[in-house]
């Protein structure tokens, strides 16, 4: 007789295991054999349905090396802090376009250049437009954007008028939905801030400044066009009705990507935001701080905008240095259930509290985690980058920075006490005082590198590029008189100056006899032949510097008009303009360009002349000629602007 049995067993899938077994009077060992090994097979199938992860035990529960939290298929938390951000396209990764220059925002999908300041858009993929700048590595993915924010930059329009503007760049869009007026929001985004001359870095920092989001209550049509009376400028957006100002964070820019967060709440529903600098910028957010032609530069990216409540947090106490700091979660539901953190995605055996004890456990820098259980069956996850913090480096307070060598530097810095000091000055020496001096004693520009340790242990370091710089070459210069000389007076007397103590003077006249001179004041006869004559002056001062001054004696023909070689437009009223020495009337165009050959300044009114208002010290290249009916030769030659 032959009897049939079979088994049924369901768990998360339908496994059938179908025993068909025969049972004979002859055979019972058999029976028992074939039993025990059906069972087995049981155990081992019923095994392999129940190998499922455990999320918080720390161990690859179903094998697929993938421990807890970085399984995610089996450890995914029905409601997450990967909070949904009402901007769309927050990291700036999805692009219908590949940026090849500046001012190409709008190739990245939703984005917009909100006004008519050219914000930029660089994406790290082949052929994509990016810069070494940009702080690595980026917060999130390939794309980041980008915005200038300057307070004042000086314009030159078509008849060479100068102007003084603001220049202020927006990044802008339109909301997957809009923010309801009286509900609070928060603005979290990832930021870097350095200054850039369009091609590299430029090493010169500013103080903070307000980052700025703006509203509208209705998606515009972009570029948002805000007029204004003075060309060139790019004001802020709450000069128009439809955009007001919805909140700001204080930001002080490093070269490195801060996570900052603004909390606002709108007063009516936005559709449309901008982000950018503020109405009111700093007086120092200028376009060439020191003579450097940078801008004040801002990279944006992981912009994430949602009702404050939809975010939850971990507080940091203490400090890592300090071996005392702890991790507190901070979820925003009231119905908890209870806490399990995690490092690097692996549960922390035993802590199941609001609060992470992590230097009484000697936890490492790294990524954390805390699972939120709530009420309702659901969890909230939150996580935290610990690292290691560097010591704020204190203001730094140099005297002097500059100088002939030997140059004696004088290094100090606020709040020394309780802090150790490591100093490496650039030219091979180092030092160990917080408050020392330097001596250098050959020529350059050299990099200084502060290294401290605080009074909480945290070390830190930065390096000042070009911080002093050694020179042999001293501000001087030289005059001559009659300037210009005229063919029918070619007797030059020269005068040199400087603020140094000058103990040597080499003159060099070229052709012109005598040829050189070591004099003091030498008397030279040019030939009464029109034209520009060079010299040469080689000073040597009591410190050892040596400086040349290339300069030009001028020779014009009778009738023609004289023009000085050196203007001072100090405040003084005197000698403050560059036009002839005499009244001279009729119809004269006179023109001025810069060492670089840009043109700086043109003007029919030569008796009015140029004031030099907002340009360098430096020399200048002019050309007059008579226009129209007027007689006369053009002339040119070299003028030096000395404040």
């Amino acid at each position: 007789m032959m009897n049939t049995n079979t088994f049924y067993l369901s768990r998360n899938l339908d496994l059938r295991v179908l025993m068909i077994f025969a049972e004979s009077s002859s055979s019972q060992r058999a029976v028992g054999l074939f039993r025990s090994m059906m069972v087995a097979l049981l155990v081992f199938f019923c095994g392999m349905i129940n190998a499922q992860e455990i999320c918080d035990n720390g161990v690859d529960d179903d094998g697929d090396a993938l421990i807890d939290l970085n399984d995610t298929a089996d450890c995914l938390c029905n409601v997450s802090n990967d909070v949904t951000s009402l901007i769309p396209n927050p990291s700036f990764e999805d692009y219908d376009c590949v940026p090849l220059m500046p001012g190409m925002l709008d190739c990245a999908v939703t984005w917009e250049q909100a006004t008519v300041g050219t914000s930029d858009y660089f994406l790290n993929v082949e052929g994509g437009f990016w810069i070494p700048e940009i702080p690595m590595p980026a917060p999130d993915g390939d794309g980041v954007a980008g915005f200038i924010a300057c307070e004042s930059i000086e314009v030159i329009d078509d008849l060479g008028t100068q102007d003084t503007v603001a220049y202020l760049e927006y990044i802008g869009g339109c909301l997957l939905s809009p923010m309801l007026a009286g509900v609070e929001y928060t603005l979290q985004m990832e930021l870097a801030g350095a200054s850039w001359d369009g091609a590299t870095g430029a090493g010169v920092f500013y103080g903070p400044l307000d980052i700025t989001i703006f509203g509208s209550a209705s998606c515009p049509q972009w570029p948002v066009i805000i007029e204004s009376d003075i060309a060139f400028s790019s004001p802020c957006p709450v000069v128009l009705d439809s955009w007001t100002e919805l909140g700001s964070v204080s930001y002080t820019a490093d070269a490195t990507w801060q996570t900052v967060t603004i909390q606002f709440t709108p007063a009516t529903d936005i559709e449309a935001i901008m982000i950018g600098g503020p109405c009111d910028m700093p007086d120092d957010f200028i376009l060439n701080p020191g003579g450097n032609v940078v801008f004040p530069y801002f990279w944006v990216d992981d912009l994430v905008l949602n009702t404050t409540a939809s975010f939850s947090s971990i507080v940091e106490e203490g400090s890592l240095c300090l071996d005392n700091l702890t991790l507190e979660a901070n979820p925003t539901d009231d119905d908890i259930e209870g806490y399990q953190w995690y490092a690097a995605g692996i549960a922390i055996q035993g802590e199941t509290d609001s609060t992470l004890a992590f230097s009484d456990l000697n936890l490492q820098p790294g990524f954390y985690q805390v699972v939120v259980s709530l009420g309702d069956g659901s969890c909230i996850t939150t996580g935290v980058n610990i690292e290691l913090p560097q010591a704020e480096i204190p203001e730094l307070t140099i005297e002097p920075s500059s100088g002939c060598a030997p140059l004696t530097v004088e290094f100090s810095h606020e709040d020394a006490e309780g802090v150790t000091c490591s100093w490496m000055f650039g030219d091979g020496a180092d030092g160990d005082e917080c408050n020392t001096e330097h001596t250098y004693t050959s020529e350059g520009t050299f990099d200084v590198t502060l290294m401290i340790i605080d009074e909480d242990g945290c070390a830190g370091d930065t390096t000042y590029t070009n911080l002093i710089e050694v020179q042999g070459i001293l501000e001087a210069g030289f005059t001559s008189s009659p300037e210009p000389a005229s063919v029918d007076n070619t007797e030059v007397t020269f005068f040199p100056a400087s603020s140094a103590n000058i103990t040597d003077w080499l003159w060099d006249f070229g052709d012109v006899p005598p040829g050189s001179s070591t004099e003091e004041n030498p008397v030279v006869n040019f030939p009464p032949i029109p034209g520009l004559y060079p010299v040469e002056l080689v000073i040597t001062v009591a410190e050892g510097c040596t400086r040349t001054i290339v300069g030009f004696v001028t020779v014009v023909a009778a009738g023609t008009p004289t023009m000085p070689n050196v203007f001072t437009p100090n405040g003084d009223g005197d000698n403050a303009r560059f036009r002839p020495f005499e009244l001279f009337p009729g119809d004269w165009t006179m023109i001025i360009w810069n060492r670089w050959g840009a043109q700086v300044f043109s003007t029919d009114d030569i008796a009015s002349g140029w004031n030099g208002d907002d340009a360098a010290e430096g020399t200048y290249y002019w050309q007059i000629e008579p226009r129209g009916t007027q007689s006369g030769e053009a002339l040119s030659g070299y003028v030096t602007l000395v404040r």
